[in-house]
């Protein structure tokens, strides 16, 4: 509470209760889980429209000159910071593309294999991370797609 504050915000992209914080003093920020290298994403909890949006302000001129500390990999270069913003545009075409099929979520497996060998990563992880991208899909879906598609039934009666 001085004349220098860390300023937290609440940046729900990753997950709903996502936080970040900003140091202008120290040109710090930490980021959270909002930018992941050599691993995907844990999708389950996220909200991919914010978290584009997240990413592509952490490219402007704002944070030119910050440390950018991510909570999974530490200091982190802005090229990551640019591959994952690609990841989550790429990841939010092809879901949305998904949610327009007669059964998407038989094709949530699939979707989930073409999205890891995006990912440069220890091989003995592959399971783990097929895994973790799978579950966090099905989640994703069934919270963005599913649950409005409920929602609207029997409005246009």
């Amino acid at each position: 509470w001085d004349e220098k504050p860390i300023v937290v915000s609440h940046k729900p992209g990753a997950h709903i209760a996502g936080a970040w914080l900003v140091d202008d003093a120290k040109k710090v920020v930490f980021i959270g889980d909002s930018v992941v290298i050599e691993q995907p994403p844990f999708l389950a909890m996220a909200d991919l429209d914010p978290w584009i949006a997240e990413i592509s302000w952490l490219q402007t001129d704002r944070f030119k000159n910050f440390t950018i500390v991510s909570s999974r990999n530490g200091v982190i270069k802005p090229d990551s910071i640019r591959k994952m913003g690609s990841f989550l545009s790429k990841t939010k075409e092809l879901v949305d593309d998904l949610a327009e099929e007669e059964a998407p979520l038989e094709g949530v497996p699939e979707l989930a294999s073409q999205l890891l060998i995006k990912f440069d990563y220890d091989i003995q992880y592959h399971d783990r991370y097929l895994n973790r991208l799978t579950w966090g899909l099905e989640q994703y879906f069934k919270r963005h797609y599913l649950v409005r598609e409920i929602e609207t039934e029997g409005k246009d009666e």
